[in-house]
């Protein structure tokens, strides 16, 4: 393409009697050479072949022709007056130049390959140190709360899938500890709650067999009392069980002296 363009601005620029001698051809690249030939195909003027070769010769019957001719790369165009051929101009360029050409070009394109696999490389790195480091954090806070601490949570990342998975986390925590709360409270209650009435079952039963009252009623209606206590023990421990813990107001001091003196036989 380069040829040929160099081809039609010459031709341009040839007189219309381009065959007498003196015609001068604009100056190309030091690498170019031009040569215009006449209808029998002699060169009247330029460099190239002193006859015709057959790039030329095609030229000649009106058509543009391009090709490679004793190590040269050869692009040949039709010179027209009036719409009628009277010559042919060559424009040609050793192989070797245009091979250089390709080899400089080949090695920028590879240079830029080469430039923007590093710059990859190193984006790639960067993107890669800043997830390693949030993923870290999320796995040290899975650990921690592995090992117990509800209290763990993850730093923010500023990477919303890594933030909603270190929210979630931390909502699995928060669960985790509302749930040993719970469990503690329960276990705290039941064990003393549970043993009150039992022992206080246990004591008024012990009692009757060592000293068997005359009015068995006054044991029954302890014993149910105590049994009302369990349950109402019981519906309580549910309670916090299920998260829901009831408030069961102050004591009454005074009445629950009372109730034991009157279970002592005071």
């Amino acid at each position: 393409l380069e040829l040929e363009r160099a081809a039609d601005l010459a031709a341009a620029t040839l007189p219309a009697d381009f065959t007498q001698p003196g015609v001068e051809l604009p100056r190309v690249e030091s690498s170019l050479v031009l040569g215009v030939y006449d209808t029998s195909g002699q060169r009247v003027a330029g460099d190239g072949p002193i006859t015709a070769d057959p790039l030329v010769r095609r030229a000649l019957t009106g058509t543009e022709a391009s090709g490679s001719d004793r190590g040269n790369l050869v692009a040949a165009i039709p010179v027209a007056v009036d719409g009628r051929t009277v010559g042919a101009l060559r424009a040609a360029e050793p192989a070797s130049v245009t091979a250089a050409e390709f080899r400089s070009a080949w090695l920028v394109m590879a240079g830029l390959a080469a430039l923007a696999l590093a710059l990859s490389a190193l984006v790639a790195r960067n993107l890669a140190s800043r997830l390693a480091e949030p993923v870290s954090d999320l796995r040290d806070a899975a650990v921690r709360l592995g090992d117990g601490d509800f209290t763990s949570r993850a730093p923010s990342s500023g990477i919303a899938e890594l933030d909603e998975v270190a929210s979630a986390l931390s909502t699995t925590a928060e669960r985790l500890g509302e749930l040993l709360e719970r469990e503690q409270a329960f276990s705290a209650e039941a064990s003393h709650q549970l043993r009150t009435p039992l022992t206080s079952l246990r004591l008024a039963i012990e009692q009757e067999a060592d000293r068997p009252a005359a009015d068995r009623g006054q044991l029954l209606e302890s014993a149910i009392a105590d049994l009302d206590r369990l349950e109402a023990t019981v519906e309580h421990l549910l309670a916090i069980a299920r998260g829901h813990p009831q408030d069961r107001g102050p004591l009454d001091i005074e009445a629950l002296t009372e109730y034991l003196a009157r279970r002592a036989g005071l």
